[in-house]
């Protein structure tokens, strides 16, 4: 009896291990293309340094997260982090990014990307205010 306790357990191990086994194989198979920005720096000319940052000599980089959507589009905006003060012209120009959407086996596939921001100023902004 104690035998055939042994031999299901047997099965039950051999089989699990041949299923994850058979699952961790496809996974390593998977093909992953991430997106990629195509307008990145156009995009980038388009950030307005707020005012209210450069009266307080205010500077900083800003992520937001962004869902990219099955044609490149950004359709979700997510968590940022930074300063809060560059967060409504993140916002703005984030929305008018364009990816290659990213790819999964060939499939397109909406994916979450961080995007950076950096805020600096200029010597000559400086002197303005």
């Amino acid at each position: 009896m104690k035998t055939r306790r042994k031999n299901r357990s047997l099965k039950a191990v051999i089989i699990l291990s041949v299923f994850f086994l058979a699952f961790a194989s496809r996974l390593a198979i998977a093909q992953e293309e991430p997106p990629e920005v195509k307008n990145y720096q156009s995009i980038a000319g388009w950030v307005n340094y707020p005012d209210s940052a450069k009266k307080n000599k205010i500077e900083g980089r800003v992520t937001i997260k962004l869902l990219v959507g099955l044609q490149g589009e950004v359709a979700k905006l997510g968590e940022l982090t930074g300063p809060e003060i560059f967060y409504d012209e993140v916002k703005r120009v984030s929305i008018m990014l364009k990816f290659k959407p990213a790819k999964l086996n060939g499939k397109k596939v909406k994916c979450w990307v961080t995007v950076p921001f950096n805020f600096k100023l200029k010597p000559d902004d400086e002197e303005e205010k």
